[in-house]
């Protein structure tokens, strides 16, 4: 996975590559202002704790939701930006560069070459790289970061705790390079798919008078209608693929969850065995 991001950056080129950057950056502090919850909520619980007035508690944590709200939007407007200006300039400047590339080629190469294999790079692969790829590989890496962020402040608060926040992160990313592996072949089928989908598609296009003037209309739909009908059964083939390792990262997630309140109770029941558990009487 990692291996991916580091490709995705390098085709970025430095200009997108920044910007993708600090978008990242700007991911980072937007998380931190909708982790903002926390404190005001338990600021609340101060106020109750102590057993004083609650206005200026509710008020301090109306206040601190407002401002980490206010952030939040900040940043997500201009992480968006800065991702679709990274993630269109990016394909936008790649389709120039195979254009330029394409322009000294000799005429030989067009006829030895699949048509339908280029314009499917220059048309499907470099939207995929354009829209989804960018906005998936940013959510990926500002996840990663997050979590590393995470596990860090766990691991100061409490070693135990962070050790099963951590361990529960490498069985995730374990899950996940298990998936990349099993889906690798069905990637590669589903690149050959749409290549020969637009290829069937050009060729009934430009080919169209003649399949008008000699009737030619059936034989020439069987072989566009067998092309998208590949297409649609590698595509379903690729997320059944990926539902059962989807499952298991969302379950190992949440047993990671449950191990570390069962395991946080535990620990705290240790350090108060005596029901000592009142206002007040947590250290």
């Amino acid at each position: 996975m990692f291996e991916i991001l580091a490709k995705f950056f390098k085709f970025s080129g430095r200009e997108n590559g920044n910007k993708f950057k600090l978008s990242i950056v700007i991911g980072l502090v937007e998380a931190l202002a909708s982790a903002m919850k926390i404190p005001a909520i338990m600021y609340i619980l101060i106020g109750l704790i102590n057993k004083e007035a609650m206005g200026k508690y509710i008020g301090g944590s109306i206040a601190i939701m407002v401002i980490a709200i206010v952030i939040d939007i900040i940043c997500k407007r201009f992480s968006t930006v800065l991702q679709t200006e990274g993630g269109y300039n990016a394909s936008a400047f790649m389709r120039i560069k195979i254009a330029e590339h394409l322009r000294y080629l000799p005429m030989g190469y067009f006829n030895s070459n699949s048509i339908g294999e280029i314009s499917s790079v220059t048309t499907n692969t470099m939207e995929m790289l354009g829209d989804v790829a960018a906005r998936v590989v940013m959510l990926t890496t500002q996840g990663i970061l997050e979590t590393a962020m995470i596990v860090l402040m766990i691991l100061i608060f409490d070693r135990r705790i962070g050790l099963i926040s951590a361990a529960g992160v490498v069985i995730f990313f374990m899950i996940n390079s298990i998936m990349q592996k099993s889906g690798k072949s069905a990637s590669e089928k589903k690149v050959l798919c749409d290549t020969e989908l637009i290829s069937q598609i050009m060729e009934y296009i430009q080919g169209i008078s003649e399949v008008k003037s000699y009737n030619l209309l059936g034989k020439q739909a069987k072989r566009l209608n067998a092309a998208n009908e590949a297409c649609a059964e590698i595509n379903t083939k690729m997320e059944l693929l990926f539902v059962p390792y989807h499952f298991l990262q969302v379950a190992v997630t949440k047993i990671t969850g449950a191990v570390i309140v069962i395991c946080s109770a535990a620990f705290l029941h240790q350090v108060l065995p005596s029901g000592e558990l009142e206002y007040g009487a947590i250290p």
